[in-house]
């Protein structure tokens, strides 16, 4: 009895082994290839977002009954993934946690965009994203493409009122990608000699006469006028030609 057992057993295995290995073998060059192609349209990028988390009519700590807290704003970057189709699934691995989750298409919304959220803003992130054939082809789980793309820190300093003064300045923009922070006095300082020399420039901007801002002008388009100027001088020089052309006729 044990012995008839075991033959079932082997001739079950051997059975859906033999029909895994057909069903691999069955993905041929040309469904490789429009997989290929098909794989090419699935984007990956990111975006940073921020929302509201604080009750209304919390009550700030130390304050009077009457002043309620500022809101509390909850940032994070969605990693967004476009055109994944019901052919594929992705797996996305992070550098910082060294996760790997799984996604299919089930998973994705009616607006057609898979958004996956990155909560620790504080650190770069890089996040590998490798997409495999799924089941619904004659070739599942095969490799057919890896992205990479990394996102940026929040940078806490822009929340500075002088950041203000210079929203562009590489210190105070909201998101960076460099890696640690200056001090505080050594952000203050370089902040400071940067609205300086901006309220210097922007002086001395207003304090040219007409001519130096003629001259700004002339320099800031000068590749703009050579070519505007070649192009009238062709057409002015093919007009006189047509004319006297016709003229001799």
């Amino acid at each position: 009895m044990k012995k008839k057992l075991l033959s079932c057993l082997m001739v079950m295995l051997t059975l859906f082994l033999g029909i895994k290995n057909t069903k691999a073998a069955s993905c041929s060059y040309a469904e490789q290839a429009d997989l290929n192609n098909e794989a090419a349209n699935v984007k990956v990028t990111y975006e940073a977002q921020e929302e509201e988390i604080s009750p209304e009519g919390y009550i700030c700590d130390g304050g009077d009954e009457e002043d309620v807290c500022p809101p509390v704003m909850h940032h994070y970057i969605n990693i967004n993934i476009l055109n994944l189709s019901e052919n594929f699934y992705i797996t996305v691995t992070d550098d910082v946690t060294k996760n790997t989750q799984r996604y299919d298409y089930s998973q994705v919304p009616e607006d057609g965009i898979l958004k996956i959220e990155w909560d620790d803003v504080s650190k770069i992130n890089t996040f590998d994203i490798t997409v495999y054939s799924s089941n619904n082809t004659t070739c599942p789980d095969t490799k057919i493409k890896v992205s990479h793309i990394t996102v940026p820190r929040r940078n806490y300093y822009s929340e500075y009122a002088i950041c203000q003064e210079v929203p562009d300045y590489y210190l105070c923009k909201e998101y960076v990608t460099y890696e640690e922070d200056p001090s505080f006095g050594e952000f203050m300082e370089k902040v400071e000699n940067e609205i300086k020399g901006k309220t210097e420039e922007e002086k001395k901007e207003k304090e040219k006469g007409f001519f130096d801002k003629l001259l700004d002008f002339l320099d800031k388009y000068k590749i703009a006028l050579i070519v505007g100027t070649a192009i009238i001088i062709v057409l002015v020089t093919g007009i006189v030609i047509i004319i006297r052309r016709k003229r001799r006729l």
